[in-house]
């Protein structure tokens, strides 16, 4: 996934293996050299079937496997001339205003997400959990969608999809940081988004529908964060006893210490870099 850096020096001195996996995302561009890239079509076909003889000839035939299979996905989205980012991470940065559709209610009511795309023109990203697109504009166009696409298939606003306006933090006229590291508004009454607000955007991901609290989405990155890097504290079962404005506050197994996490470090090292461009 796109990060803050330059994403052209980070393609060309990818590893093999990075290399695939930021094809996999479908970025607006793929950069094979020092302003030399290629866009959103059957080049990156190419591009893989390079990197798959490359990683046979390693006998590397894990990443073999995982070449041919975001071969297949991209080839089906690219026959469609679908426009779309995918995003691996269970974070989604949102601009603008926004049109958020739950996935498994897509399978359900109509069936594949590309298909879906396809057939109504849509362009967006997702992840595996949520579909996004977003209007720059009015909001007139995805007024369009909802009543011409969700509403004939059976769409129920807030279960199956909802809308959410870009908070602005820096920058702007109408711009706050006391929005930061609060649940984005629009949220409050949607079980199955988290959200965070952050000062490099508005994130959300698709929550379970058990959980609770306004800091859905917190928990889930800290014991993201334990499980990639710090299993000695995981297994002492931590417990999350408070969240604030700045820190998250645990204990562990048997301990009586209330220990701190800072949440502007933790939203570092849970990789929430994703930059929303189509």
């Amino acid at each position: 996934m796109e990060t803050n850096a330059n994403p052209m020096f980070k393609h060309i001195n990818a590893t093999l293996g990075e290399k695939v996996e930021i094809l996999a995302t479908n970025p607006f561009r793929y950069y094979l050299a020092p302003n030399l890239w290629i866009g959103r079509n059957e080049s990156r076909i190419d591009e893989l079937n390079s990197l798959l003889k490359e990683a046979e000839e390693n006998e590397n035939f894990e990443l073999c496997a995982r070449i041919k299979e975001v071969t297949k996905k991209l080839r089906k989205i690219f026959l469609k001339n679908v426009l779309v980012e995918i995003v691996h991470s269970d974070m989604i940065k949102i601009c603008f205003t926004t049109l958020v559709i739950r996935i498994d209610r897509i399978n359900k009511k109509y069936g594949d997400l590309i298909d879906f795309m396809s057939e109504h023109k849509l362009s967006g990203v997702f992840n595996e959990k949520i579909f996004c697109t977003s209007d720059m504009s009015s909001g007139q166009e995805l007024n369009n969608i909802v009543r011409n696409v969700l509403n004939p298939l059976g769409f129920v606003e807030n279960d199956d999809y909802c809308w959410l306006s870009e908070q602005l933090t820096v920058g702007h006229d109408s711009s706050s940081h006391d929005i930061i590291h609060k649940e984005h508004p629009d949220i409050k009454n949607i079980d199955w988004l988290g959200s965070v607000i952050l000062e490099n955007g508005n994130w959300i991901c698709f929550i379970d529908s058990t959980q609770d609290s306004i800091n859905k989405i917190i928990p889930n990155l800290f014991y993201k964060y334990m499980r990639r890097f710090n299993l000695d504290k995981l297994k002492l079962n931590p417990t999350i006893e408070k969240i604030t404005d700045k820190n998250l506050y645990f204990k562990l197994e048997n301990q009586n210490e209330l220990l701190s996490f800072d949440l502007n470090t933790l939203f570092v090292l849970s990789e929430i870099r994703y930059d929303f461009k189509l």
